[in-house]
């Protein structure tokens, strides 16, 4: 079982919020509270990172951890930009194994799949190359 996390993009500071493993959103009244998990007792348990007001909360956009890891070890989260080499294409039908081409994409959740656009191999075959909010430049090649 994966562990369920995000990462956040403040808008106003724009920067990326990666130190702490956000978990849970409780929001209520005009407070919004963000725990983690930490490791506790052979298990995990949830630890209060900070109180964000609705101001804060509204200024920031969360994207979840998809599980997958690229091939230098890196947590694969939405938003990420990533690339990966497929085989050429030589006709409809047919490829040639001893070419690929490098492509890239943005890593965004499929509603119809109900999973990431991402394919889960034993081999990492992706390796992140940026973000969508830190390298905006990377969305016209996606």
């Amino acid at each position: 079982m994966r562990m369920i996390k995000f990462r956040a993009w403040d808008k106003l500071k724009r920067t990326m919020i990666t130190n702490s493993s956000f978990t849970t959103l409780c929001i209520g009244g005009d407070i919004a509270t963000v725990s983690k998990y930490i490791p506790h007792k052979g298990g995990y348990a949830l630890e209060s990172v900070t109180q964000l007001s609705n101001y804060e909360y509204d200024n920031l956009i969360f994207m979840q951890y998809t599980g997958l890891k690229d091939k230098d070890g890196v947590e694969i989260y939405e938003g990420d930009i990533v690339c990966y080499q497929v085989p050429e294409k030589v006709s409809k039908n047919k490829l040639n194994l001893n070419k690929s081409i490098t492509k890239e994409k943005i890593v965004k959740w499929n509603s119809f799949s109900c999973g990431y656009n991402l394919t889960d191999t034993n081999k990492p075959i992706y390796e992140i190359i940026g973000n969508i909010h830190d390298n905006p430049d990377l969305l016209e090649a996606s």
